[in-house]
């Protein structure tokens, strides 16, 4: 009995190991017929997601933004040339030339009647030693007086009547302590102005590189300073939430005399905070300031000021994000006005009521640093950080 005990027992245990061994097997068979299929969906997918995304990523930084801009009613042309950041832009007043001047070390001329062409020809000036900074054109377009950003240095260039030729004519000190944020030349092109940040002087001078009155404005920098069109006044942004404007006295012969205050700016409708741009309108009777408050004024300054008369703002308009408006200029036919701030928006607005004409949104892949019109008001420039200049058809 006790043997047939045993026997059963061992039988029991064999049945048993042969239920477990199958179960056992059952399951690995299925973890294998599952395991094979997750690997797979694995590699596949991971596969596909490499390449549509790899052909997406090369094509978001210009593609998208492209078209976009290309694309934009008012779009006319990029100008390439540069391959560092543009710091400026100038049309000349004669209606001939547009100038740009770059960190790459280059001031380009091109002439607006071939400026449209594929290749758009220019004639270079390699600045040796220095960075170009600001500069401007004279009316006659015969001058460009170029600002330099490393020293106190100045250079004026004269431009050949022969294909747009730039001549280098003077290199002059203009005995500023700072590098210079500003110039300008006066319409009656007896005059040069040049504006230093951190020094706070105002230096006046000839053609000849001859510093005839200097002064400072006793701020603690200075943001801007021009000349009216008619030759008459300076005006000057400064630290302040006020524009100074100073009258050029001369003598019977047109030489110049002295520099006098006119106008000290008016607490009634100032900026609530500093004044960084300026422009006059064509007939030099009103003045347009823009500040980082974040809006632009209008002021009539055609006043009797020896009466102590002040300039009576007309008009604030708000940039409609609040941003600060860092740069504008005046269209010549005193209808438009163009701003941008520190970003890649341009903004023109109607000048005679105040309301936005038109919103150009990244109108540029990197901060804008400079727009200046056309001599008839159609085109607009715009210089960029991006290396790029833009043009735009500002026909109303």
């Amino acid at each position: 009995t006790g043997t047939e005990m045993d026997a059963w027992v061992s039988l029991l245990v064999a049945l048993l190991l042969v239920v477990v061994a199958s179960v056992l097997f059952f399951l690995r068979g299925s973890s294998k017929k599952k395991v094979p299929q997750e690997p797979v969906e694995e590699k596949e997918t991971p596969v596909k997601a490499k390449k549509k995304p790899g052909k997406n990523q090369k094509s978001v930084p210009t593609k998208p933004k492209q078209p976009q801009r290309e694309s934009h009613k008012r779009y006319l042309c990029t100008l390439k040339n540069h391959t560092n950041e543009v710091v400026h832009c100038e049309f000349s007043p004669c209606g001939n030339y547009l100038a740009t001047a770059s960190e790459d070390r280059t001031l380009l001329l091109y002439k607006l009647k071939t400026i449209m062409e594929p290749s758009h020809p220019h004639r270079r000036v390699n600045i040796l030693g220095d960075v170009p900074g600001r500069f401007c054109i004279s009316i006659d377009g015969k001058y460009v007086v170029l600002s330099m950003q490393m020293t106190t240095q100045i250079n004026v260039y004269g431009i050949s009547s022969k294909g747009g030729k730039l001549l280098k004519q003077i290199r002059a000190q203009p005995h500023h302590k700072q590098p210079i944020n500003a110039v300008d030349f006066s319409s009656n092109l007896k005059y040069m102005l040049s504006c230093s940040s951190t020094d706070t002087r105002i230096n006046l001078w000839d053609i000849k590189g001859n510093v005839i009155h200097s002064f400072t404005t006793n701020q603690m920098s200075n943001q801007m300073a021009r000349f009216s069109p008619d030759s008459k006044f300076i005006a000057i942004a400064t630290i302040s939430t006020e524009t100074k404007l100073w009258e050029l006295k001369e003598d019977k012969k047109g030489g110049f005399v002295s520099l006098e205050k006119a106008i000290q700016g008016s607490s009634s409708g100032a900026h609530s905070k500093t004044v960084t741009c300026l422009d006059f309108t064509s007939d030099s009777k009103q003045l347009v300031t823009g500040s980082m408050d974040g809006s632009w004024k209008l002021w009539n300054i055609d006043v009797n000021y020896k009466l102590n008369e002040d300039a009576r703002c007309i008009r604030t308009s708000n940039e409609p994000n609040g941003k600060e408006i860092q740069y504008l200029r005046v269209s010549p036919n005193n209808q438009r006005l163009a701003t941008v701030s520190n970003d890649t928006t341009i903004i023109m607005w109607d000048l005679t009521n105040g309301s936005i004409v038109d919103t150009i949104e990244s109108a540029h892949d990197a901060k804008i640093t400079a727009v200046s019109w056309s001599r008839n008001s159609d085109v607009l420039a715009s210089s960029s950080e991006d290396t790029r200049v833009h043009l735009w058809n500002a026909k109303i």
